[in-house]
């Protein structure tokens, strides 16, 4: 959980994504964990009493547990970094002057087949060729 929360260390890129304007960076919410504690509830002498205990952490131990080589956890630290925006985000365009993003879509499936299909998430080049 720690890792997830922090996705990797502290000083990392990554961030979780809330909101509307991803591909912008917008919505985007770093974690840093600065400590941990555990709480439990336990019952003594028919009263209930509330407990907080400070654990120690590694990170660089959760660290060396994940496999970062594995294709989902490639593709989630690739989505969740914060720099890897594009700068000018709209919709593939079949002329220059063209100002109706949806042609590209149509042009796309013209015949019942796709001509070109999204590109892989992890593939370097993620647009769509107008």
């Amino acid at each position: 959980m720690l890792w997830t929360l922090n996705i990797g260390d502290n000083e990392n890129e990554n961030c979780h994504k809330i909101g509307m304007g991803k591909p912008l960076g917008l919505g985007s919410v770093k974690i840093k964990v600065d400590r941990v504690k555990t709480r439990e509830f336990v019952l003594c002498n028919d009263t209930v009493e509330y407990r907080e205990t400070e654990k120690e952490y590694s990170i660089e131990e959760i660290e060396r547990q994940i496999d970062k080589t594995k294709k989902n956890i490639a593709q989630f630290l690739k989505i969740t970094k914060l720099d890897n925006g594009i700068e000018n985000i709209s919709y593939p365009r079949v002329a220059k002057n063209d100002d109706k993003g949806y042609t590209w879509f149509v042009e796309n499936r013209k015949g019942g087949k796709i001509k070109q299909s999204l590109p892989h998430i992890l593939d370097d080049d993620i647009t769509l060729k107008g």
